[in-house]
């Protein structure tokens, strides 16, 4: 998907269509092959496959894929290039969401400290 957008083989728009699609025909497919059991409403899925929707929606706010046009093109072309090269051991935090548990922060917690924990 990065090397199509890098290439200009694809717009943003239609790639956002392409992975909604995929992701959908992947269901589908395991629904109709794999659960066919379960009732006509219902789709109980693998604990493998329970991700996969919020996994391609966190990739459509990630900076290199976002369709707004306030991002300038040398920064989506920053973000594209850091996907392709990064290990997978970076996907992760990259992907999964961080969940910070409120009721236990500081007061200082969100405040300017001058210290930058991105690279």
């Amino acid at each position: 998907a990065c090397v199509a957008l890098l290439r200009g083989q694809k717009d943003h728009k239609k790639l956002h269509e392409q992975l909604t699609t995929e992701t959908v025909n992947m269901l589908f497919a395991y629904r109709s092959e794999c659960a066919t059991s379960t009732a006509a409403g219902q789709l109980i899925l693998p604990e493998s496959l329970k991700q996969l929707p919020l996994l391609v929606l966190s990739i459509f706010k990630q900076l290199g894929f976002r369709t707004t046009p306030d991002i300038r093109v040398d920064e989506r072309v920053a973000a594209l290039v850091k996907y392709i090269t990064m290990p997978v051991s970076r996907t992760t935090p990259l992907l999964y969401p961080r969940f910070l548990a409120l009721h236990n922060m500081s007061g200082m917690a969100g405040e300017a400290t001058g210290v930058s924990d991105y690279c």
